[in-house]
């Protein structure tokens, strides 16, 4: 839940970005936003995001948390800084850490102790820059601030913009290969830092953790399913935890789970949608 704290803040924090940064104020799907130095087509894609878009990751979100319906607003601000910042100060950048997204070439974030997404325009589509960032809000506004491990939860928002694409593929007509440098293991012990140090070309390796857990059956679900309710419901909030439930929900041995990421990553699995997420 959003505090009275945290509500204070959050307000002061985006008063004195729009004061100090001369930010334009526009809505995307009904939700606040403040941009400053954007061009004209970023500014058309933002409010080119429908609200059913929206929706659809609530949704999404809601069904794997295991809320019932019907499914909840959310609504939260979303500050945008596009290339044309010339003439704003650093310390107005500072606030919601620019420069350092812009040095991890990280399209955006969530500020979860402000509640605000921040949005950096770049080669990814602008709308699914929102997504991906309003998955993260809604995964940490409703699991309560639970704390995910890092590779469940950026997986995670992978999944849910890939899922509302306007034009994504079917999983099960996907055929992309990757020769995983880690193990299973060792892909859910990396944290933020660890992963941003890895080459930009890995950065699709959360979206393979998260696809592979959609991918392996339990029960006739997926086991992605139970997962994300299995580790927010017994407080599993370490990578160890984490996978020590992974392998207790699969009813694989470790070494059989790691047999069968590698199958999958390899798309030498023959069951439908090996070869990743497309």
């Amino acid at each position: 839940m959003v505090t009275l704290l945290t509500r204070l803040c959050r307000a002061y924090v985006l008063a004195r970005w729009r004061r100090h940064s001369r930010a334009e104020r526009l809505t995307c799907a009904g939700m606040p936003c403040y941009a400053i130095g954007l061009h004209a087509c970023d500014r058309e894609a933002l409010h080119a995001i429908a609200d059913t878009t929206l929706l659809r990751a609530r949704e999404i979100v809601a069904y794997h948390l295991g809320l019932r319906p019907p499914v909840p607003s959310f609504r939260v601000p979303i500050v945008v800084v596009g290339s044309g910042v010339a003439g704003v100060s650093s310390r107005v950048l500072d606030t919601f850490s620019i420069p350092w997204l812009r040095q991890n070439r990280t399209g955006g974030a969530w500020f979860g102790h402000l509640n605000t997404i921040v949005i950096i325009p770049c080669y990814v589509p602008i709308a699914r820059l929102v997504v991906h960032e309003y998955a993260h809000a809604l995964f940490d506004a409703w699991s309560n601030g639970f704390r995910w491990p890092f590779m469940i939860s950026e997986g995670f928002a992978f999944l849910v913009e890939h899922w509302c694409s306007p034009a994504r593929v079917p999983a099960q007509q996907g055929t992309c290969r990757i020769d995983c440098p880690l193990s299973f293991r060792d892909l859910l012990n990396l944290d933020v830092e660890s992963y941003l140090a890895m080459p930009v070309s890995w950065r699709t390796l959360p979206r393979w953790v998260i696809t592979f857990l959609g991918h392996v059956p339990r029960d006739g679900r997926p086991l992605l399913y139970s997962v994300i309710r299995g580790l927010w419901n017994c407080n599993a909030c370490t990578p160890e935890r984490a996978y020590e439930w992974i392998v207790r929900e699969s009813r694989l041995e470790p070494g059989q789970l790691e047999k069968e990421f590698r199958r999958y990553c390899s798309g030498d699995d023959p069951r439908p949608g090996a070869g990743g997420p497309s």
